[in-house]
């Protein structure tokens, strides 16, 4: 979530595959998968496809596709910047970008400029404020549901899932809703189909929750009548292993792709322009970090956070924070090397604390 955070992640997993440290024909598969992606798995490199180069592009800044959706980061440029494509009607669902996207001035003018804004969330968040509607969901004890499944097989360290039947009913006078009966009702009033989970959803006879929770386990080799007979969680019994190499369909590991190297190289060049050291680090004290191009435009801009010890459910929600914060003696903020040494900052100091009420925040 910093600066240079693919390069990161690039080098870690490089390090990895140099270390021989991934699977071999014959051993054991901890977690392959239950509800996402079971089946056997070969011991070989996946040619994975690189959507972002060749799938649709956004009018602002030419970004691809990052996970099937365009990147937040320019939702803001999306809305005000007028032309073909520009987006006039959001719905926000659970999410709050008055809040938790960079530029929170920007992001709220643009938010209050689109013809309708729809959010669907428990809370009265920044981004509810701004909305023309809020449509209040049932909450997770409300509803049945199964854990996360997408990134399964780096969360659980067995196959397992586990069906946890709705505990408690909304209030008699509630008017809350299923947050997926709002796109189903979208798609089925504009006469549009819906495909879910590789299923056509039938859009006269709206689905249950159990429905698509049964379409969800479609491919799983436990079934939702199954994981009712198990009220403490599914652990899939049967072991994987490995099979050999496919030599027909097997990669190989990429371990400098073009696009990093590009962002190694702008990387280093920032480095040697700004500190006069070889690659590949400055010596820079920490908690300081050498500037960037938005520094060297933002001269300014004096601080930039480097860590938040905070206990909120997740970035950019309307919630409370827990008594911990108070203990640990609150967030602290690291200041750019330049600036800092313009005003005397010395590393380690602590120039001036300050108290902030736990809902402030810059936006409007």
């Amino acid at each position: 979530m910093t600066r240079h955070s693919n390069l990161a992640q690039h080098l870690v997993d490089t390090l990895n595959i140099l270390c021989g440290r991934f699977v071999r024909a014959g051993e054991r598969i901890d977690n392959p998968g239950l509800v996402m992606n079971p089946g056997p798995k070969a011991a070989q490199v996946v040619n994975l496809p690189r959507p972002w180069e060749t799938g649709p592009r956004s009018r602002i800044g030419d970004f691809g596709l990052i996970g099937g959706e365009m990147v937040t980061g320019t939702l803001a440029d999306d809305i005000l910047r007028p032309g073909d494509g520009q987006v006039r009607i959001l719905f926000n669902h659970g999410g709050n970008p008055a809040a938790a996207v960079p530029d929170q001035r920007k992001m709220t003018e643009a938010l209050k400029s689109l013809d309708l804004l729809v959010s669907i969330d428990p809370v009265m968040s920044e981004t509810a404020r701004l909305s023309h509607y809020v449509l209040p969901p049932k909450l997770q004890f409300e509803r049945p549901d199964i854990p996360i499944y997408l990134f399964e097989a780096a969360l659980f360290p067995q196959q397992y899932t586990r069906y946890s039947a709705a505990i408690v009913q909304p209030p008699p006078q509630a008017e809350l809703c299923d947050e997926w009966r709002v796109f189903y009702e979208l798609a089925r009033r504009s006469g549009r189909p819906i495909d879910f989970m590789g299923s056509s959803l039938d859009m006269d006879v709206p689905p249950s929750e159990d429905d698509l929770i049964a379409l969800t386990l479609r491919d799983a080799p436990v079934t939702l009548e199954e994981l009712r007979r198990h009220p403490q969680g599914y652990f899939h019994p049967a072991e994987t292993l490995a099979d050999p190499t496919d030599p027909a369909t097997a990669g190989r590991f990429t371990l400098f792709p073009q696009d990093v190297a590009a962002e190694m190289a702008a990387m280093t060049a920032n480095f040697f322009d700004r500190c006069g050291s070889p690659f590949p680090l400055p010596p820079v004290e920490p908690p300081f970090a050498p500037p960037n191009e938005f520094d060297r435009q933002h001269p300014a801009r004096p601080a930039k956070t480097v860590q938040a010890q905070s206990r909120l459910y997740e970035p950019g929600r309307s919630a409370r924070p827990g008594p911990g914060i108070g203990r640990r003696g609150g967030n602290h903020v690291g200041p750019r090397i330049d600036p800092a040494r313009r005003a005397g900052g010395q590393h380690g100091a602590t120039r001036r604390r300050v108290h902030i009420p736990w809902f402030w925040r810059t936006a409007g």
